[in-house]
Order: structure tokens, then C-alpha cells, then sequence
């Protein structure tokens, strides 16, 4: 039997195939003499059996990372797994916050640097810098009204705060809320590029759009145009597209929180809704190496990269902000850019998004549950060659199942007639077998009556044809009678034929007392084959759908084909390998979590050192401090050095948990011109010599007070140019007595005239000068007067003991000496 093929059907569709050492079922699933079983399909339902390409697909999802590089650097790009933490921060100059998902980057208010020079300050009204040329204008200067110019005059800053600079040199940039080049606009949030044909693209703090592609503030992406899906595409591909791909082959996807990534299941008629959610905080890279880190809770970007901010803002031959050039149509730092060609967006000279939002250029994404990368056409086209070949094969697959329908309806047919005939035959076979034992008596018997009878009988012999027999007329024979050839019909129909051990009857065909064949069903032993399936024991195994094991493991099962084409069964050990990957992965990004834990109390105890206030007596202090995050504990020291107020130098470690960290900085002030010290030291001292000032005030105060309040009414000076009895002329001589004024103008005040009013307001002048207080009354009395009096330096310098001064009372245009008269000119 091992050259023939065996063949069971039931009519709908089911099969069972038995070829050599080989079974075949419903000529897709192949059961080897080796336990091995091929043809599996991918399974989809949670007690499906799956094949090898799917636990290779699982095996490659539980070990893929994703890789992190900085500036453009590749060589040194991280590879970061599953559960990994990348964290941005910032450092004394640029803070890094978040709020939910959106993520802030800014300058500090007071920021610290090494040092500010300039060349050369001059001119009373006029700030310059550099050497003046020979057209006599200066480099960098700023003028009496406020404006700043630089680049010899080519670059200004008006007083209002609005900058130009002139085309040539340095292009067209004007800067007034905003930075202004060509037709790309930059102002505080938002960045707006468009080309001469008009298409325009901008990124701001909640979106952006790059030709007709738009990536909203939730990180939706949209206007994506379908691209190529060929083998080698490496276009972007659109939501419809993965769509199509998902509606044949993605129901049965799992997918897990990763590293980032918040994933909530739903349940959606029988199917799995998948919700995939950035989480609040990212962290991309390792804090011990290179990272960026987004904080969407505290609003914050941390990176140990370049982050540019709107104060790093340099034009020199078109413009630069921070590392990124800005030329013509195309924005760079160095190893990444933008290109604006036309109505086409370049990104990094490899990804291009056309003027019908078709993305080209795109590498290789990762295929995984928690990826979120963009993947291409080539990648899409593998997946749709796979389907189409997997629609190839269940359609000739049910071109193959017509057919055996068709053969099986008819040796239904054929079996039923066969069982007909048989039946007749065995009927027909039996009388024959009386009808010969007969004729042989009566052939012995008849022989001589025939040699009697013989010329009559070779006239006049008939032969006639009885069941299962035929009789053929062939003519004459010699002696002149008739030839008659009588032959078994080819087609008998009997009750019953027995050969050996198989007995064929009405009922069917019997082997032995195990096997039989009936109408409906094979059976052998306690297994039957029938219109059902194959039955063993009363338990059905193979219906038409499918294989159902009754609760029975199966046993030596080969190792199947690990591949992505595979559809072999897999074994135990092959899932065990597969398991042990997945528990291993599970152990490293464990050791990570604790890793991150140290990480963070250790970030914890750096944050906790604070410097000591500059002291020119002490420039180095210490510091110490404690962290704890999520039970790990770190402690930290750190010293700080700072050779004066304007930049200090920084060290510090962690200890105490393993995972040591250290950092190094630097701290330095610009643009303080006050020249006044923050030094508590040197605050110190200027109150010690205050108090020393304030002592010598207070006896001042003292003497003065002492003298407002001491005026001795009993001395009085006689004044004969002035009539005694005005008050005035009491109140003169009651200063003069004390002292307060001395001779006016000759020290004799001597004459035959009456003091003139002026006079009598240098004498008040002369006594405020010497520190007497005057009564109200009298300042009223002589304001007028008082109010044009001046002392004018005759000879000497301040600290000649031999100076001379007058008093004058001449109004300053000149116009009345210092008696109050009218001068002729």
C-alpha cells in the first residue's frame, strides 16, 4: 500500500490524504512520519495554533530597541530597549520645562558666561567698538538717540527696538517681533518658511506643517499622500493604506505599553481596540550617556545637546540662529537640514514630502507593538505580497476543492451502482454454481442419449442464456447443427463473494472482524472515517472545520521552519527558546528600572547642592546632599570655586548606590556694568564704613543742632548803615554777634547810607553758608533777593587756604550788579 494514495472525503469540502509515510488534511496541513507538521496558518484567535513566522515575528518584537543619536551623529547613536528612560534637561543657562505633552526650552532670565571684551570705549554721547575705518565710521557703535549700528552702519537697531540690516552682504534681515529673512519669517514660538511660488510651511509650539503634511499639537499627522508600495520603496505611507494591510492581517495584534508609550485596550465587537498614547514624560537615551527629556508635567526639555533659543541670533551673510543656518531656501545645523525646492520639502537630503504631500526617502521603520516610527513602501509591499500570495493559495485551494468534489460526487455514483451489480452477481453466481454441478450429471447422463439422438439434435439444439450468462449464435458446425459460444457476463451481480477474510455483501465490504467500508463510513478499529470527519474511540479529530485534539497533546512534533514564510507547527522547546528570550529581556529591562531608580537618587542628591554666596576671603566651599528615588539612596558631594563675582567653577559626584555619576561646570556673568558688588564680605565692609560716615555725621548733626538752638540773644553786632529799629536790621546783628557773619563788605560795614536790600540778603546767604539756622519769617522776608545771589570763585583752587570768593548778587544774564542796579550794558 506504501505506492498508492488513499483518499477520504466527506462532501463538504473536508479531506484526509494518506501517501507514503505522509498525511495530508483538507490538502493544507501535513502531518510527517517525523512528528513534524506543515502548512500551519497564522493563528488569530486566543486558542488558535500558530506557526514558526509568527514566534519569529514575537522573538524579533521582544528583542528590538530603537536608536538614539545626538547632533546628527550616528556612530554614536544608544540603543534604547524596551522600558528605557531619555530625560532633557537643561543646565545654568537654558531651563527645560513641560506642561502635559508640550515642551518648553528657554534662555534663563540671568544667565552666566566666561567673559564679555570689548575693543575700545569712547566719546561722551557715543558708544564704539573696534577701529575706525577709513571712511571714518566705526565697526560697532551706539549713538546719542539710542541706536546701535554695526557691520560698518550695514546692521541697526533703532531706539525702538527694531533691527534692519541692507541687502548684500548679509542678505535681508529685519527683526521687529520677530526675525525677517526673505520670504521665512522666525518670531517667539513660531517659524514660518515660504518659497517664491508661495507654499509655505511653519512649526510652532503646538504643530507644524510641512508642505500639505500637518503634525497636530496631539501628534496626529496628516495630508500624508499614499506612497509606492514596492519592494524598494522607501515612501511614507498613509492611514488608508495601513488600513487595507490591517483589515487582512492586523486583528490579531497585540499591543503593550513600551518605553514612552501608554496603551489602553478596548473592546470593539470581538475586536481590540488599541488607544496608543505618548506618556506626559519621555525620557529618549541613558543619564549616564547622551539623552533628551521631555517632561510634559513640569513643562521642560533637558538634553545634553545644543537646544537654540530666540537669543542666540547671529546675521553674517545671511542668518543664523543659534547652530542652524538659514540660507536661501535651506535651514541646517550641520549634519541635519531643510530644504525648500520648489514646491518639495528636503529633510537631511534624504526624506522628501512633495507638493501632493507624498513623503519619499523614508528608512526602514521599526514593525513592532509599541513602535511608533513611520515605515515605507518596500516594507507595506512585503506585507501585500504576502497577502496576495496567501489570496493566491486559498484560491486554488478552492479551485482544488471544487474538483474533489466533483470526483467524489461521482464515485458516490459509481459506488452505489457497483453495489447494485455485486448484489445481482452474487445471485447469479450462485445459481450458476447449482446449474454447473447439475450439468455435469447430466452431461455424463446425456452423452449417450446424444450419440442417439445426434442427427436429429444437430438439426433441432437450442441453448438460451441464464443470469450472469451470455450465449453467442456462431453458426453452423461441421456436422451441419448450430455453434453456440457460451461465456460469464463481463458485469455479475451476486449477494454475496467471499475471498479469505473479505466477505462483499449488500451491506459493504468487511475485513477481518475490525475493518469495514459501508455506504457512509470506513472504519478500522475504533476509528471511523465518515461524512463527520475522522472519528477515534467515539472523539472527533478532523471534521470539516478543522483539527480538534480532544484535550490530547500531540506528541514528537518535528521543529518547524523559523521564518517569516514558515507555516510548519512549532514544538515546545522551539516556544521554550522563544519564552526564555521574552524572560530574559524581561530581566534586563528590570535591572534597567533599578539602574533609572539609582539614576534618579542620585539626579535627587546633585540637585540638593547649592553653592555658598561669594566671599573674596573664602573662594572655595563645599557642599554635601542626600537623594532618595523610588527606595534607592544616593549622597553627593560637590565644591565650588570662585575666583571672583563674576565666575565660579563647579565639581561634584554621587556615591552609595553603584551607579556613581559626576559633573563638571562653569558659571560666568555678562554685561554687568554697574560695577557694584552682590558680596555679603564686601556688603560688610561698606556698612562698617557707613557707620564710620554716619558717626562723623551724627557729631555734625550734633554741632549743628547745638548751634540752631544756641544763638545768644545777648550778643549783637551794631550795624550804623542800617536804621536800628527794623527787625530786620535785629535779627542781622544777632547772627554777626554770634559769630555767623563777618564783615560785609569791609568787615566794618561802615558808610553814610542805608544797607540796600541785597546787602542785607548776602549777609543771610553768608550766615546759611556758615551753618546757621534762619527763621522763616526773615527767608520769606529776602526770598526774592536770595534767589539771584551766587558765589563766584575769584582766585584758588578748593583746597587753597588763600582762596578768594565773592558774593554776587547780579541775575545771571548779567543784566544788575550786586546792588540790584540796572547795568548800562
Amino acid at each position: 500500500m506504501g505506492g498508492f494514495t488513499t483518499e477520504l472525503t466527506n462532501g463538504q469540502g473536508a479531506s484526509v490524504k494518506l501517501f507514503g509515510d505522509t498525511t495530508t488534511i483538507n490538502n493544507a496541513v501535513t502531518v510527517y512520519k517525523d512528528g513534524r507538521i506543515a502548512g500551519v496558518a497564522a493563528g488569530i484567535n486566543d486558542n488558535d495554533a500558530v506557526n514558526v513566522g509568527q514566534l519569529k515575528a514575537v522573538g524579533a518584537t521582544a528583542n528590538m530597541g530603537w536608536n538614539l543619536a545626538t547632533n546628527g551623529v550616528a556612530t554614536e547613536a544608544t540603543n534604547v530597549k524596551p522600558g528605557d528612560f531619555v530625560d532633557f534637561s537643561g543646565d545654568k543657562n537654558i531651563s527645560v520645562s513641560h506642561d502635559g505633552t508640550k515642551v518648553q526650552v528657554k534662555l534663563n532670565e540671568n544667565i552666566d558666561v566666561n567673559s564679555v571684551q570689548t575693543n575700545a570705549l569712547n566719546s561722551k554721547y557715543n558708544l564704539s567698538v573696534g577701529t575706525m575705518a577709513e571712511n571714518g565710521i566705526m565697526p560697532f557703535f551706539v549713538n546719542s538717540t539710542g541706536d546701535f549700528y554695526a557691520a560698518h552702519n550695514k546692521f541697526h537697531v533703532d531706539k525702538d527696538g527694531k533691527v534692519t540690516a541692507t541687502a548684500g552682504e548679509i542678505g535681508n534681515v529685519v527683526l521687529q517681533n520677530g526675525v525677517y529673512y526673505g520670504h521665512s519669517t522666525l518670531q517667539d514660538g513660531s517659524l514660518l518658511l515660504t518659497d517664491d511660488n508661495g507654499n509655505h510651511s511653519y512649526i510652532d509650539a503646538k504643530s507644524a506643517k510641512l508642505g500639505k503634511v500637518t503634525v497636530a499639537e496631539d501628534g496626529k499627522i496628516s495630508g500624508v499622500a499614499a506612497g509606492a508600495i514596492t519592494a524598494d520603496s522607501s515612501d511614507a505611507v498613509n492611514g488608508s493604506q495601513l488600513h487595507a494591510v490591517a483589515t487582512e492581517a492586523g486583528k490579531h495584534s497585540k499591543v503593550v505599553n513600551g518605553s514612552n508609550i501608554n496603551v489602553e485596550e478596548f473592546d470593539n465587537d470581538g475586536q481590540k481596540i488599541y488607544k496608543v498614547n505618548l506618556n506626559k514624560d519621555i525620557m529618549l537615551g541613558d543619564l549616564t550617556g547622551k539623552y533628551v527629556s521631555i517632561s510634559g508635567t513640569n513643562g521642560t526639555i533637558e538634553t545634553t545637546g545644543y537646544i537654540a533659543t530666540k537669543d542666540r541670533v547671529y546675521a553674517d551673510k545671511g542668518a543664523k540662529l543659534a547652530d542652524i543656518d538659514v540660507t536661501g531656501n535651506k535651514i541646517s545645523n550641520g549634519a541635519s537640514s531643510i530644504v525648500l525646492d520648489g514646491s518639495n520639502v528636503k529633510v537631511n537630503d534624504k526624506v522628501t514630502i512633495d507638493q501632493n504631500g507624498k513623503i519619499s526617502g523614508v528608512a526602514a521603520g521599526e514593525i513592532s507593538s509599541t513602535s511608533t516610527d513611520a515605515i515605507n513602501g518596500s516594507q507595506l509591499h512585503q506585507t501585500n505580497e504576502n497577502v496576495a500570495a496567501n489570496r493566491a493559495d486559498i484560491d486554488k485551494n478552492k479551485a482544488d476543492i471544487a474538483a474533489l468534489d466533483n470526483r467524489v460526487t461521482k464515485n458516490e455514483q459509481d459506488i452505489k451502482q457497483n453495489a447494485a451489480d455485486i448484489a445481482q452477481n452474487k445471485a447469479d453466481i450462485a445459481t450458476n454454481k447449482a446449474d454447473i454441478a447439475t450439468n455435469k450429471a447430466n452431461i455424463a447422463q446425456n452423452a449417450a442419449d446424444i450419440k442417439k439422438v445426434e442427427a436429429l439434435a444437430k438439426k433441432h439444439t437450442t441453448v438460451a442464456a441464464g443470469d450472469n450468462i451470455t450465449v453467442s449464435d456462431v453458426g453452423p458446425n461441421a456436422d451441419g447443427g448450430k455453434e453456440y459460444n457460451v461465456a460469464l457476463n463481463k458485469d455479475i451481480n451476486l449477494d454475496s463473494v467471499t475471498t479469505g477474510q473479505t466477505v462483499m455483501n449488500n451491506d459493504g465490504l468487511k475485513v477481518g472482524k475490525d475493518v469495514s467500508v459501508n455506504a457512509t463510513a470506513v472504519t478500522a478499529g475504533q476509528t471511523s472515517i465518515s461524512n463527520d470527519g475522522l472519528n477515534v474511540n467515539g472523539k472527533t479529530y478532523v471534521s470539516d472545520n478543522g483539527l480538534n485534539a480532544n484535550e490530547q497533546k500531540i506528541t514528537k512534533v518535528a521543529e518547524g521552519e523559523l521564518s517569516a514564510t514558515s507555516m510548519d507547527a512549532v514544538n515546545g522547546s522551539q516556544l521554550y527558546k522563544t519564552n526564555q528570550e521574552v524572560v530574559n529581556n524581561t530581566n534586563r529591562i528590570n535591572k534597567l528600572g533599578s539602574r533609572v531608580n539609582k539614576v534618579g537618587a542620585g539626579a535627587a542628591a546633585l540637585a540638593a547642592l547649592h553653592p555658598m554666596d561669594f566671599d573674596p576671603d573664602d573662594k572655595l566651599t563645599f557642599s554635601a546632599g542626600y537623594g532618595n528615588y523610588a527606595g534607592e539612596n544616593a549622597a553627593a558631594i560637590g565644591a565650588y570655586y570662585r575666583p571672583d563675582e563674576k565666575v565660579m567653577f563647579s565639581v561634584a559626584g554621587t556615591v552609595g548606590n553603584g551607579e556613581n555619576m559626576v559633573n563638571a561646570g562653569v558659571s560666568f556673568a555678562l554685561d554687568r556694568t554697574n560695577h557694584v558688588s552682590n558680596s555679603r564680605t564686601a556688603l560688610a565692609r561698606e556698612v562698617i564704613d557707613l557707620r564710620g560716615q554716619l558717626a562723623v555725621m551724627g557729631a555734625k548733626m550734633a554741632k549743628m543742632e547745638k548751634a540752631f538752638g544756641m544763638l545768644d540773644e545777648t550778643k549783637t553786632k551794631l550795624f550804623p548803615d542800617v536804621p536800628a529799629n527794623h527787625w530786620a536790621y535785629e535779627y542781622i546783628a544777632k547772627l554777626a554777634g554770634n559769630g555767623y557773619i563777618e564783615g560785609y563788605p569791609d568787615g566794618n560795614f561802615g558808610g553814610d547810607r542805608l544797607m540796600t536790600r541785597y546787602e542785607f540778603a548776602a549777609m543771610l546767604y553768608r550766615a546759611i553758608e556758615n551753618g546757621a539756622a534762619l527763621e522763616e519769617k526773615i527767608i520769606k522776608e529776602f526770598e526774592p533777593e536770595l534767589g539771584r545771589i551766587r558765589v563766584d570763585r575769584i582766585s584758588g583752587e578748593d583746597g587753597d587756604r588763600d582762596k578768594i570768593e565773592r558774593v554776587r548778587v547780579n541775575d545771571t544774564k548779567g543784566e544788575r550788579d550786586h546792588y540790584g542796579n540796572k547795568l548800562a550794558k
